[in-house]
């Protein structure tokens, strides 16, 4: 019985407690509000401040403030905390002069334990002065003033005018149908004589030689019969000459040309890609992975192509472990290209036989690339029928066996176009290099060009006839053409 007389007068004594707390704040612990700064003008920002004091543990928080009719507020209120409780400042602006009174929000207070109350945010009275001096008479509204009629005395002024005006308009015309200025020819610019064969032969560049071979005599195609024009492939072309002249002896030509394109094109030595540096645009930054059985990136994504040029030929057979890894290919190009900054983002994947190796399959690195924005263009090289094919090294350099060119252009196809791109097949270096114009073409984007124009000054004569006729019309205004209101 001792044992619930204690408890029950514990239980007694804390709702006592509670009742005590409650009463304290509802009776507002707290001062009225204060207008800063005292005098306001029309316009000011005013601070309403007022200090809400609450026991130690409790928060504050105020409610937004509602526009009134002419008392606009600035913002959300401010609650900082003071030595003595809590303020809370509201940001208002009035935009009429005179005394305002404005109903302040309710005030919450938040207890530690939970416990929420809340009082009246009560009203707070604002003067406000006028930005006009009180001495500034008002404006009287003035009655409608009457148009002002010019009285011609004298009809010359008017007809001097006239005269004048139509004298600058006929100045002015001839002026701008005067005829060029002559424009001395510029002197002759010297051409750079023609690098022999003999120095390209020297140098160790028979692929220029062979190049510039078989582009003077597809140029002599070209005029001699006009569809065998040089966008054409080596055997494109060879059977337009045929259809148009069908006694032409072709055998020959067709022999002649197959040994410059391999000559040029390097298939009896791999495939040399050392024209996509001076073929790439200035602008564009480029990479370069290279891929067998495993892909290795040989140079990362540079503007420096001199870099570039250099690492392309650094290229060897055998470098890497024999085979074809497409896949592998993509998935590392594409893992160097997904975080590079730019809008076009572009593979162009060069590969003259079947995917055999590699873990990672081209479907899926094809998707992979789509999914970063990335575009493939897929190039099929190498010649239709047989070429030598490296099989290693021996006593005089590199071994070569005539092989079947398999390439799988279904893949290739499929591969460009779910990233978007296209598949092109490369025969020769002459469509090869149409293949990188025409994604060239493709690939274009909008670059900001700074453009110095230079003008000459022209407007001196106008401006010297204006000058002219307004002091034409003042003397005329002031002797004979008097403005009477």
């Amino acid at each position: 019985m001792k044992a619930r007389g204690t408890a029950l007068r514990r239980h007694v004594a804390r709702a006592v407690l509670g009742v005590v707390a409650s009463w304290r704040l509802a009776t507002g612990q707290g001062s009225s509000w204060v207008a800063t700064p005292s005098s306001p003008t029309v316009g000011d920002t005013i601070w309403l401040e007022r200090t809400i004091t609450v026991p130690a543990g409790w928060r504050v928080r105020a409610g937004k403030l509602e526009l009134a009719a002419d008392v606009e507020p600035l913002g959300d209120p401010a609650v900082l905390r003071s030595p003595t409780g809590w303020v809370v400042r509201y940001p208002v602006v009035a935009w009429s002069p005179g005394p305002h009174r404005l109903e302040l929000p309710p005030i919450w207070r938040l207890g530690p334990d939970g416990r929420a109350d809340s009082t009246t945010g009560g009203a707070a009275t604002l003067s406000v002065a006028s930005v006009l001096p009180d001495t500034l008479p008002r404006p009287e509204p003035k009655g409608l003033i009457g148009p002002l009629r010019l009285e011609r005395r004298n009809p010359l002024p008017p007809l001097v005018a006239a005269v004048l005006a139509a004298g600058v308009v006929v100045a002015g015309i001839a002026w701008r149908r005067r005829s060029p200025r002559e424009v001395a020819a510029p002197p002759p610019v010297p051409l750079e004589p023609e690098v022999p064969d003999a120095r390209w032969l020297a140098a160790g560049e028979p692929k220029a030689v062979a190049a510039r071979a078989i582009w003077r005599l597809r140029a002599a195609l070209a005029g001699a019969v006009s569809a065998a024009h040089p966008a054409l492939s080596t055997a494109e072309c060879l059977a337009a000459v045929e259809r148009a002249r069908p006694d032409m002896p072709l055998r020959e030509l067709r022999d002649l040309l197959e040994q410059l394109d391999r000559v040029a094109f390097a298939s009896a030595h791999g495939t040399d890609i050392a024209a996509l540096a001076t073929m790439a645009r200035s602008s564009d930054r480029i990479g370069l992975v290279a891929f067998a059985a495993q892909a290795l990136t040989q140079v990362p994504l540079t503007t420096d192509y001199a870099v570039l040029e250099q690492g392309i030929r650094g290229l060897k057979i055998g470098m890497l472990e024999d085979g074809t890894a497409i896949g592998t290919g993509i998935a590392t190009a594409a893992n160097r290209l997904r975080r590079a900054p730019g809008k076009s983002k572009v593979i162009v994947l060069l590969t003259d036989g079947v995917n055999n190796r590699g873990t990672v399959d081209p479907r899926t690195a094809a998707q992979a690339a789509e999914a970063f924005g990335i575009r493939i263009y897929t190039i099929g090289v190498g010649t239709r029928g047989q070429a030598p094919v490296p099989m290693g090294q021996g006593l005089e350099g590199l071994r070569y066996q005539m092989m079947p060119v398999e390439i799988d252009e279904p893949l290739l196809t499929e591969i460009a176009s779910t990233s978007g791109g296209r598949y092109f097949r490369a025969t020769d270096t002459e469509s090869l290099r149409h293949i990188f114009e025409e994604i060239n073409r493709l690939e274009k984007s909008s670059v900001e060009q700074v453009v110095y124009r230079r003008f000459d000054e022209a407007y001196r004569v106008p401006l010297a006839l204006g000058l002219v006729a307004l002091a034409l019309e003042i003397v005329l205004s002031a002797t004979f053409a008097v403005r009477v209101p």
